[in-house]
């Protein structure tokens, strides 16, 4: 009779321990709460250091488009300076092949004004 008393008593106790934040004992019901607690804790404490690594990588690449953009608004203002050299350097080119060209027929104008004139 003690015997099926006991083995009751224990399949009770092993269901109530069995279940999520009950137990048998006072002294275990409140470690296992602050066990809990604790884990939460933990938790919260490693999304709260992934939330903090994430910005500080969010802000970085910001950090690193905005150099990016500032670079490529200096590069295409180089592009542009360049072109318009390059322009002007064209032209002055062009004046001068012209002043060659003229220059080069410069000895048989002046034959011609010598036939011209005899």
């Amino acid at each position: 009779r003690l015997y099926r008393r006991d083995l009751a008593k224990l399949q009770r106790e092993i269901r109530l321990s069995a279940t999520p934040g009950f137990s048998s004992y006072t002294g275990d019901g409140r470690q296992e709460i602050y066990a809990t607690q604790n884990d939460q804790s933990t938790h919260l404490q490693s999304q709260r250091a992934l939330l903090i690594q994430g910005t500080e990588s969010l802000n970085n690449a910001s950090k690193s488009i905005e150099r990016s953009q500032r670079i490529a608004a200096e590069t295409d203002q180089i592009g542009t300076d360049i072109i318009e050299e390059l322009g002007e350097q064209r032209d002055q080119l062009d004046r001068t092949r012209d002043r060659v060209r003229e220059i080069d027929h410069l000895p048989l104008l002046l034959l011609l004004i010598g036939l011209c004139r005899k």
